[in-house]
């Protein structure tokens, strides 16, 4: 594995970071592998501006990225010599994450209240370890906090994961089937 330092336009730059953009078209003279590390700095000028005589500066913004794909040319358009490397996108990566805990941590819940129910109508309705359930869906959440932090994020919008959350049970845990949508619902 190496380490690449690249220069980079400011609007792409900003498309990188944002994490629109998810990866580096690059003339392939340095050997890319998928795990080389990039350190990617952002440059005052474009290419294009500094080709017509602006002089090479930096912003001093700087983003790191890992190579997890590399398509080389010749091969789809691209000429030989040339590469598009896939790069990852780590704080993007962590909010998914948590994203995706948080949602199934909304998910056992709605499981166990639809269980408690079910359970109070017919005691002899099976309870499936709904006890062990809450405390995992607090474990899964706190987990969820943590990725958010190191990611920089702040706190998840619960309306924006679930936009149905009057839903009885089915939450997008088994797909995006939505029981109040299916109905004329919300």
């Amino acid at each position: 594995m190496k380490t690449h330092i690249l220069k980079t336009d400011p609007d792409v730059f900003e498309a990188l970071v944002r994490g629109d953009k998810t990866y580096e078209i690059r003339f392939d003279d340095r050997g890319f592998s998928v795990g080389d590390a990039l350190c990617i700095q952002e440059t005052k000028s474009s290419g294009h501006d500094m080709a017509n005589g602006a002089a090479l500066e930096y912003t001093g913004r700087t983003t790191a990225r890992t190579v997890t794909h590399i398509l080389r040319g010749p091969l789809y358009g691209l000429s030989d010599g040339w590469v598009i490397l896939s790069v990852d996108n780590p704080a993007r990566d962590a909010i998914n994450q948590a994203e995706a805990i948080e949602q199934w941590a909304g998910c056992l819940e709605k499981i166990i209240l639809h269980v408690e129910t079910e359970h109070a109508k017919d005691p002899n309705y099976p309870t499936i370890g709904a006890e062990g359930m809450g405390e995992f869906a607090a474990d899964m959440r706190e987990a969820a906090a943590r990725l958010l932090q190191q990611a920089g994020g702040g706190a998840l919008n619960q309306s924006e994961k679930d936009p149905h959350p009057d839903c009885e049970l089915e939450c997008g845990a088994y797909g995006t089937y939505c029981k109040c949508n299916a109905e004329g619902g919300a």
